[in-house]
């Protein structure tokens, strides 16, 4: 998905393929909801909880422009 998007980061690293294979639980945020979470700190390594379970940022994608709805893509 990182390559075929060209996504890219603003902090952090993107999942590598150990990671992706075992479903380590890591999390790539974007720069919006990295924003919301975490204000002006640092995100990487915080934990953050979805579907009631804990992940570790690792990375934080860079703020892209205006998705097609308004938001940030």
């Amino acid at each position: 998905y990182y390559n075929i998007e060209s996504l890219e980061l603003e902090k952090g690293r993107f999942f590598n393929e150990a990671e992706s294979n075992s479903g380590s639980p890591v999390v790539v945020l974007g720069d919006e909801i990295a924003s919301s979470l975490f204000g002006n700190f640092d995100p990487i390594g915080k934990e953050v909880r979805l579907y009631g379970r804990k992940f570790t940022v690792i990375g934080v994608l860079k703020k892209q422009g205006s998705g097609l709805f308004g938001g940030s893509k």
